[in-house]
């Protein structure tokens, strides 16, 4: 378990804001892990800085426990006074956000093992696929018999042309050809 500190590099040497953190991973896994949050348009004054500015990211300490960890985030935080906006991007006085509680462990599992896929929901599914397709059909149906109606095979140059036009056209562009020289 690792406590990080990252500071934007906009006023090196001295850093002008900074944000403290822990990770139960490597540093620059949790880095990536921000950087993706960024990235996806997260909200939160820490993210927002990273999509605007470089930062600079450098380990604390480690600790043995979550306990001693939580500790030393709120220690550093109130030292280094990230918490305040001014001078920094923790938007809480640290010592939260590692592992969820049971009961919220409980709710996500629940959501997770809930029934999707009933078999009502499968048969009006497959029944509402299957009416688009029948429509689908019928207008295809429809366009093609109006086509044969008015006499129109093809479309061609972005307007329906009748099947004389097409042949007589092609009939047109093979006589403006002109043969090949032949060597004699």
């Amino acid at each position: 378990m690792l406590l990080y500190y990252a500071f934007n590099t906009d006023g090196y040497p001295a850093p002008s804001k900074a944000y403290v953190g822990k990770t139960k991973h490597t540093l620059e896994y949790r880095w990536s892990q921000h950087e993706s949050d960024a990235r996806r348009g997260r909200q939160t004054h820490f993210h927002n800085a990273l999509r605007k500015r470089p930062f600079a990211r450098y380990p604390l300490c480690t600790a043995s426990n979550e306990d001693e960890l939580n500790q030393l985030e709120q220690h550093f935080i109130a030292l280094l006074g990230t918490h305040d906006r001014a001078r920094g991007y923790n938007s809480t006085l640290g010592g939260d956000g590692l592992r969820a509680t049971e009961e919220t462990r409980a709710r996500m599992s629940a959501s997770q093992n809930r029934v999707r896929n009933t078999p009502e929901k499968v048969a009006r599914r497959v029944a509402r696929r299957k009416e688009r397709a029948a429509e689908r059909k019928e207008a295809r149906l429809s366009v093609e018999s109006r086509n044969v109606y008015f006499g129109m095979t093809r479309l061609v140059a972005g307007r329906a042309r009748r099947a004389n036009d097409v042949y007589a056209g092609l009939i047109k562009r093979k006589s403006n050809r002109k043969e090949p020289l032949s060597s004699q």
